[in-house]
């Protein structure tokens, strides 16, 4: 892909994220398309743990590349893309701001991103990745106990209610997803593509 390419999300609540890739940034294909969506942060940690010691800010992001030639994912770019997030001071709450890092999924953990940086006057942080998955801002809690205001002397985080279940994928209009019993999954109304589904269960009743 010769040309460059960025796209920002926006938030209802006006926070965003901004994805700056440069030219020449794939060499696989010459037209790629660029998918970003943001997500609640416990729908992503509940199945993603965070580091110890760690909370997150409210919204995560998931971003993704396709190339239009191939039609396959790509996993990884010839050249770093520049990740902007620009956060509320709503979404921080109960974290320490300057302790604020860009953290990506990698599969099986957190990793900080390079060059990460907080600017805590124009409220965004900035890191570079060749990689893209889950993103979060990931921080140090004000308090010892965490975010999580349950009782005991447990560490942050955040704890689905009993019996929850929290689907996370990628919709398809007119297409019908329904639990049945034993936890099997149908798909209705799904022609054509792919349909990526995962399931977390937390039941403590």
């Amino acid at each position: 892909v010769a040309q460059s390419l960025s796209q920002t999300l926006l938030n209802t609540d006006g926070s965003s994220v901004n994805i700056s890739v440069p030219a020449n940034f794939s060499s696989t294909d010459t037209v790629v398309e660029m998918t970003i969506f943001s997500l609640p942060q416990g729908s992503v940690t509940n199945i993603m743990p965070l580091p110890s010691g760690k909370s997150v800010a409210d919204t995560a992001y998931s971003v993704s590349f396709k190339g239009n030639n191939t039609g396959a994912e790509i996993s990884s770019l010839d050249q770093p893309a520049t990740v902007t997030f620009n956060y509320l001071d709503a979404d921080i709450s109960g974290l320490h701001e300057n302790t604020l890092v860009a953290y990506r999924w990698n599969g099986s953990q957190w990793v900080a991103l390079s060059n990460s940086s907080v600017d805590t006057v124009n409220n965004t942080v900035t890191a570079n990745t060749q990689n893209f998955s889950y993103f979060a801002l990931i921080g140090d809690s004000v308090s010892s106990g965490g975010t999580d205001a349950g009782s005991g002397g447990g560490g942050g985080g955040y704890r689905l209610p009993p019996s929850q279940v929290n689907l996370l994928g990628v919709a398809y209009p007119g297409a019908t997803l329904t639990i049945l019993k034993d936890g099997l999954i149908f798909i209705d109304g799904l022609t054509a593509g792919n349909m990526m589904v995962m399931v977390y269960l937390d039941h403590n009743a």
